[in-house]
């Protein structure tokens, strides 16, 4: 039971309101206008339900202090029968209203009523009535016996006239009990004639039977209110029964006391909006107050809020959002409050599970449509017709998706048809498939599971084959066949078929979740018009609720799944019965969607399983280990498959754990349930992917251990890749494990870390269930117990020589099948562990020999290192060549020489030499000059051959090194022809080629060296530096020089060419000379040996002369110039003028002028003398004189020297220096 928080009822009765509010303030106003004006009688306040006009009335009448509690009469008759007579009805409507007004006034103030009020005596009237009651029995019971009254005058008081005192008493006693009895009696008995007989004549006054009670009792009622003093009278909730009979006669009645009363007697009509058509409305009422309503379905959302906020429970909080949602759909306060204290009372009394949201929805539905509430108790009414209607949802969808996936299936059937049938036709002869089923067919079912292996014979040959490898080998055997294949294109055909496959995988998925979705989910998937057809009833009865004002409640409440098909859960307290608390909340939870604990413990789960369908079992929330151990005792294997798909889809990995806990018998029960319903169910939970690892381990051993246990290709494969299965010591028999899979043709993929006995170990080998790679063998030697205190990286390089033992012949045997695939793995690891293999050199020529691949032989000689003394042993040629350069040969004369016969050639195992070679023993000529030509060969061992070597070689390696050029010419060994001298071009080593020009003049005649250089591809390549070289080495004859240095047609510097014939030098001068020789022969000119034919050319040729003095020159050099007589004079006049300009060398201007003799007469100017300038050279030089200051010309063309000006320019000139 919910703990009972301080929670404060909200009463249904109206409540004072807010005086300060605008609404109430105007409402106020009209209703004081009113009570001010004496015309205003009939006064009708209007308004929708719950608008809050009778709270309106409370607060109003509440502050008024002028009316009394006497002064005003409430009468509130409500009608809450849909059905009846209602003129009937009216009736009783009436005698309540009279009912109700004679409540409200005190009896005493109407004694004249003919309607008594049975009153609760007070008790001084009691008092008061026993004692006029003793009065008149002493009074009558002393008349007659006087006895007791003689006995207390005369005896007890002792008075005189005794009998005086007593007839006076009892006259007293009997007039005051009669007076007082008749009073009573005038006040009780009321006459009136309604019918007399007049000489057997009889008249009715009033008809009873047509005559409304208001009629007939109006005399009285208008006497009860003018007794009573009232002056308000309020009439509420006479709306409800739709009559306005009933206001016509309260207005007359009003009529009538207003009529007779001194003050004016109001009556107020609290009314609903509809119920006058507007003309009557104005002409009933004196005054109309219409009621604003406090709530709408406009404005309720934030009442609703503020109503419920006050939960304190965290568990039984509503969801904003919901009230929301609903507070649309309410628009009356007082349902609000009778909802929220509805809640309150629901949730903390029904022990079950509680769902807020659903709970509030329910109690809402039950305010608004209560008959529909109680009709769903007991299976009917227009809400249990609608929620039970959603399985015509499922049917709807179910047909539509069965149709779709009958066509992919046919369409899936067709395409796999059409290969089967196409290979059954073409399969060529000679196929046995040791099957009884027709070749199409095999081939049909074979398609559908391709991965499956099967055992094919071809003739006497048998191999196993997976689809796609059969028809490869088809291909292979029938090269036609294989081009038809190619245009069948059945590898595009799995792919349709894969496709078609997911879809028919996501159609049953979706089909499946239709069976467990709510109601809601599946109403959300249709339109509006399927909806309306949803909710429609025909039925009569169900109209009334159609054409409800809330009826869109009901929709709403059934599309966003607050009220579903498990409603009841909430509908009263829970009673034990065959189902237990636990059990009753676990179904609650399950059923609505909402979580449980997997542990939740079960009171009865045998009985839990009955009151759950076949759908039920996909629900997300039905996974409990206690009705998982009752299905699985019971053997219900669907419903167990069902549970598992939950676990699966919802990762519930704790539910994994739960059963991986099961001990082998538990665990082996329920795999035999599986298995009895078929292989694909166990398969299918087998393979679910939150299935623990180790949990699946254990399936699977388990089915193994089976005899007639079929299979899949995934099993398979799953089987293959688990060897760890042999290691679980939860199976106590594993060769019945490897029995079932020797049944089913599967081996280990990976047992090489596999712990397993030396006795396994031999049933592993015999029935060969391991596939042959490395890792594998290697754990089998190691387990077989050959290999004692021998690690396994021992065993890996070892490996084949362990292989060799006799004990392990069929390991050997079963491996040397797969020895392609084994070897290369081999390879691999040992290169990865940087570990080498020492097989034995038997081990190694057998492998060498073997019909393995060349490539794999020679992977397997760079691992090995085994050593073959005696290489005549190795067949392959190819393989020589590996053996050498991995140093697996002995190094000896009669194993290379024979390498050399058979190969020829040594730059394949020039390191093996490089490495070994020592001078024990001499080889050949031509493999000695092998090894000079090949680049690889060492320099030391260059060395040491080029001098055994006896003749030239032919043509020389283009690839050597420079140095191994220089020593091959050192030697000579490079015989002339255009290919050796092009591979020493290429090098552009000038030096090297010079070298080798050196070599050759001493060898070939100038007319034969020309004749190569000239050649085209040759004369191209040739550098400057080399035909200087070829030049100054006169390595050709003067005459053939002459004609290179035409024919390379560039400038030659002369200096460069210092040893070069005088001819050939003169030829470069005149024809090639090179204008930067200019400043070398100014700075050299001394020993310069071709002085006259310089000056010769810079005679003849301008440009010469002009290149010439662009140069810087010095004093001396100038000196042999300017005096030089082979110079032309007007060549030393331009180079004297450009001195004089240049103002250098000013005290050898008059040693220089006086040099020339066209103007050696001016030189006097320099001694003080006046000469005249006569001629055109000396007047160039005087004017360029004349510049410098240095002189001047006067007007009879006579020459000035300025000494002081020359010192001056000449101290200036050499400060600057």
């Amino acid at each position: 039971m919910l703990k009972i928080e301080a929670f404060k009822f909200h009463r249904l009765t109206p409540r004072l309101v807010d005086t300060k509010h605008p609404s109430y303030k105007i409402s106020k106003k009209a209703l004081d206008e009113a009570y001010l004006e004496e015309d205003v009688k009939n006064i009708a306040i209007t308004g929708i339900y719950g608008s809050g006009k009778s709270s309106f009335l409370k607060t109003y009448f509440n502050k008024k202090i002028e009316f009394k509690k006497g002064n005003i009469i409430n009468v509130a008759i409500a009608d809450f029968e849909n059905n009846g007579d209602s003129s009937n009805k009216i009736k009783i409507a009436e005698r309540q209203v009279i009912n109700q007004i004679l409540y409200q006034i005190p009896s005493h103030k109407i004694p004249l009523s003919k309607f008594r009020v049975k009153d609760k005596r007070k008790w001084w009237q009691v008092l008061f009535f026993a004692a006029c009651l003793c009065m008149f029995a002493i009074g009558l019971y002393s008349l007659f016996n006087r006895d007791l009254l003689d006995y207390f005058y005369s005896d007890l008081i002792q008075v005189e006239k005794v009998i005086l005192w007593s007839n006076s008493s009892i006259l007293i006693f009997l007039l005051i009990s009669l007076s007082i009895a008749a009073v009573w009696l005038s006040r009780r008995i009321s006459l009136k004639f309604t019918r007399f007989n007049f000489k057997g004549a009889e008249s009715e006054l009033m008809d009873y039977d047509a005559a409304e009670v208001l009629d007939l009792e109006a005399q009285e009622i208008v006497y009860l209110i003018l007794a009573s003093d009232v002056n308000t009278i309020i009439f509420e909730d006479l709306d409800r029964f739709k009559n306005i009979s009933i206001f016509i006669r309260l207005r007359e009645i009003n009529s009538l006391v207003n009529a007779k009363s001194s003050e004016i007697v109001r009556f107020i009509y609290v009314i609903r909006d509809d119920l006058f058509e507007s003309k009557d409305r104005t002409k009933f009422f004196d005054l109309m107050i219409p009621i604003i309503p406090a709530v709408t379905s406009y404005n309720s959302r934030g009442k609703v809020l503020e109503i419920f906020s006050d939960i304190e429970d965290d568990k039984l909080k509503l969801n904003p959002k919901i009230l929301e949602q609903i507070s649309i759909y309410i628009d009356d306060m007082r349902l609000l409050y009778s909802i929220r204290n509805e809640y309150e009372i629901y949730s903390k009394s029904i022990e079950t599970d509680v769902y807020a949201n659903e709970l509030f929805a329910l109690i809402v539905l039950k305010n608004v449509f209560p008959k529909e509430f109680e009709d769903l108790e007991y299976d009917k009414g227009y809400l249990y017709e609608v929620l039970n209607k959603r399985d015509t949802l499922i049917v709807k969808y179910e047909e539509s998706f069965k149709e779709k996936i009958t066509e992919r299936e046919e369409l899936k059937n067709q395409l796999i048809t059409r290969v089967s049938d196409f290979l059954s036709v073409n399969i060529p002869k000679g196929y046995n498939f040791n099957v009884n089923e027709s070749t199409g067919k095999l081939m049909y079912n074979w398609y559908r599971n391709k991965e499956a292996s099967r055992l094919i014979y071809y003739g006497s040959t048998g191999k196993n084959y997976t689809f796609n490898t059969f028809i490869e080998e088809l291909g292979k055997r029938d090269s036609s066949l294989k081009e038809r294949l190619e245009q069948i294109n059945y590898e595009n055909l799995d792919l349709k078929i894969k496709s078609l496959d997911n879809e028919i995988d996501k159609l049953n998925e979706e089909l499946g979740r239709r069976h467990t979705a709510k109601t809601s989910e599946l109403l959300s998937e249709l339109n509006e018009e399927g909806l309306s057809k949803y909710f429609y009833e025909s039925k009569e009865e169900y109209k009334q609720v159609i054409n409800n004002h809330y009826y869109s409640l009901i929709r709403f409440l059934l599309l966003s799944g607050l009220v579903d098909e498990n409603y009841w859960r909430y509908k009263g307290y829970f009673h034990k019965g065959s189902l237990g608390k636990n059990d009753n909340t676990f179904i609650n939870r399950v059923l609505s969607g909402k979580e449980i604990k997997n542990d939740f413990k079960l009171n009865n789960p045998e009985t839990v399983t009955e009151y759950f369908e076949e759908k039920d079992y996909l629900r997300k929330d039905i996974v409990n280990y206690d009705l998982m151990d009752e299905l699985i005792e019971k053997q219900k294997g669907k419903e167990i498959i069902d549970i598992f798909s939950v676990i699966v889809s919802t990762n519930d990995i704790e539910a994994i754990e739960y059963i991986n806990g099961y001990d082998y018998d538990k665990l082996k029960n329920l795999v035999d349930i599986l298995l009895k319903i078929g292989f694909n169910s166990f398969y299918e939970v087998f393979n679910a992917g939150s299935i623990s690892s180790d949990l699946k381990l254990k399936f699977a051993g388990i089915a193994c251990e089976y005899k007639n246990i079929e299979s899949n290709t995934d099993f398979n494969k799953y089987m293959a890749n688990n060897s760890k299965i042999m290691e679980l010591d939860f199976f106590e028999d594993k060769e019945a494990i490897l029995e079932g899979l020797d049944r089913i043709k599967i081996k280990f993929n990976d047992v090489s870390d596999l712990e397993i006995s030396s006795n396994i170990t031999k049933i592993l080998i015999k029935k060969r269930l391991i596939a042959i790679n490395l890792e594998n063998v290697i754990n089998i030697i190691y387990r077989s117990g050959i290999t004692t205190n021998k690690s396994k990286s021992d065993i890996l390089s070892r490996f084949f020589k362990y292989l060799d033992s006799k004990s392990l012949f069929e390991l050997k045997k079963y491996v040397e099948e797969n020895l392609d695939e084994l070897i290369n793995e081999y390879i691999v690891k040992i290169k990865n562990s940087d570990v080498y293999a020492f097989s034995g050199e038997k081990v190694f020529k057998s492998i060498l020999n073997s019909d393995l691949e060349t490539e794999t032989k020679r992977k397997f000689i760079g691992i090995e290192r085994s050593i073959i003394s005696d290489i005549n042993y190795v067949e392959d040629d190819k393989l020589l060549i590996e053996l050498f350069n991995n140093n697996l040969v002995n190094y000896n004369q009669n194993n290379l020489n024979n390498y050399y016969e058979r190969c020829g050639e040594v730059s394949p195992i020039i390191n093996f030499i490089n490495d070994n070679y020592e001078v024990e023993f001499s080889l050949s000529q031509e493999m000695y000059k092998d090894l000079l030509n090949c680049v690889e060969t060492e320099i030391n061992l260059f060395k040491s051959i080029s001098e055994e070597v006896s003749s030239q070689i032919e043509l020389i390696n283009s690839d050597l090194n420079l140095e191994k050029y220089m020593i091959l010419l050192s030697n000579n060994l490079i015989k002339f022809n255009k290919q050796n001298l092009v591979t020493l071009l290429d090098t552009n080593d000038d030096n090297l080629i010079v070298k080798y020009f050196a070599v050759l003049s001493k060898e070939i005649a100038s007319e034969e060296a020309l004749l190569l250089i000239m050649d085209s591809d040759i004369f191209e390549e040739l550098s400057e530096v080399v035909v200087e070289n070829v030049l100054n080495m006169n390595v050709l004859e003067d005459s053939d020089s002459i004609k290179l240095i035409d024919q390379y047609d560039k400038k030659i510097s002369l200096f460069k060419i210092n040893n070069a014939g005088n001819q050939v030098r003169k030829h470069v001068l005149e024809n090639y000379f090179l204008p930067s020789d200019y400043q070398k022969i100014i700075e050299g000119f001394k020993e310069f040996d071709l002085w006259e034919e310089i000056i010769s050319k810079i005679n003849l040729e301008s440009n010469a002369w002009s290149e010439l003095i662009s140069n810087k020159m010095s004093e001396e050099f100038l000196d042999k110039l300017i005096r030089d007589e082979n110079l032309k004079e007007t060549l030393k006049i331009e180079l004297l003028k450009k001195i004089i300009e240049d103002r250098t060398h000013m005290y050898k201007w008059k040693e220089w002028i006086k040099s020339i003799g066209s103007i050696s007469r001016i030189s006097k100017v320099f001694e003080n003398g006046r000469p005249k300038v006569e001629n055109e050279a000396e007047d160039r030089v005087a004017r360029t004189l004349e510049k410098t200051e240095v002189v001047t010309i006067g007007k009879d063309n006579r020459l000035n020297f300025r000494p002081t000006k020359f010192e001056e320019l000449h101290h200036l000139k050499s400060t600057s220096y």
